[in-house]
């Protein structure tokens, strides 16, 4: 770094007591008369150093330029600084009660760092408003963000801010604060919520189809549900019950497909046509084998559905 950009930088914060003070005073510097801002300049000497070009050389550039020279400074002064780039808030537009941002409005601007507030912006460009700064209430650990450029109109619109004892430490009044942002509540809003609303959005889907699944299913019989839930099963898994095949025949071609719960299938069978075409139930009848044999067949059958969701030749080589 040329020694005088570190002397000019000196003298300026020479009689400044805060971190806040600093800020000011090389920011009000660059703001002043002796700098013009215009996009239509050269470039520096390749040979030169570009913040050192600009305040002692040209005084002439754009945001980049005077973004450059104040982080430079800052730092050069033990002050933490960087710049930042992106674009300002644009123009409000009352119908819509939005800001337009437009490319024009791509800008760079600098951030000072400030303990339990964290990251503050300052607008050493002449051309640019100076930043409005909303009051907000400073969070332990997070980071405070200064909004720019708010139109007076709109300042009565923010509703809920306090003015915090704590600005005043760093030299603030009712004329500047910042807006309060836990880094933690952004986590949460733009990750943890949007997954929750997705995992509850499936909840309700499962819980929606299994209502369907199960309307139909009314007033019958155990024995009579679970036939019916194989053969919906078994449909989705490839192995569908035709109208002029009896129980018995179905659960046949459901063990030729799946001989792992053949038993299974023909007991789900057996005690289906005993109910329907049958005499009514006992009730000392044991539900218990029918339903262990169900939670068989249904986790061979979802097995199977799995399977057939694989495209062919998935994982295999040559």
């Amino acid at each position: 770094l040329p020694e005088r950009v570190r002397e000019l930088a000196r003298r300026l914060t020479g009689t400044a007591d805060t971190t806040l003070d600093k800020a000011r005073a090389i920011e009000t510097y660059l703001r002043g008369e002796s700098f013009t801002y215009s996009q239509d300049i050269e470039s520096p000497p390749t040979d030169s150093d570009g913040v050192d070009h600009f305040l002692f050389e040209t005084r002439t550039g754009y945001s980049d330029y005077f973004a450059s020279a104040m982080a430079v400074m800052l730092r050069s002064v033990g002050v933490p600084a960087r710049l930042a780039a992106g674009y300002a808030p644009g123009e409000f537009d009352e119908a819509s009660g939005l800001n337009a941002v437009r490319d024009s409005d791509s800008h760079a601007w600098v951030q000072v760092y400030f303990p339990e507030f964290g990251w503050i912006d300052f607008e050493p460009t002449p051309a640019w408003p100076d930043p409005y700064r909303q009051i907000g209430r400073p969070a332990s650990g997070g980071q405070i963000v200064a909004t720019a450029d708010v139109p007076d109109q709109e300042a009565a619109e923010f509703q809920g801010f306090v003015f915090p004892a704590q600005l005043s430490a760093i030299g603030l009044g009712v004329e500047g604060g910042f807006e309060g942002e836990d880094r933690g509540i952004d986590v949460v809003r733009m990750i943890v919520l949007p997954i929750i609303a997705v995992i509850v959005a499936l909840l309700v889907v499962v819980a929606a189809l299994q209502a369907l699944w199960n309307l139909a299913l009314r007033g019958l019989a155990l024995e009579q549900q679970i036939y019916a839930k194989m053969a919906r099963l078994g449909g989705l898994a490839g192995v569908g019950r035709y109208d002029s095949q009896t129980p018995r025949e179905y659960a046949s071609s459901l063990a030729a497909t799946l001989p792992a719960v053949a038993g299974e299938a023909a007991l789900v069978a057996t005690r289906y046509s005993a109910v329907t075409y049958g005499a009514p139930a006992s009730s000392s009848v044991d539900d218990y084998p029918l339903r262990l044999a169900w939670k068989l067949i249904r986790g061979a059958l979802v097995g199977r559905i799995a399977r057939r969701l694989v495209p062919r030749g998935w994982g295999q080589s040559d």
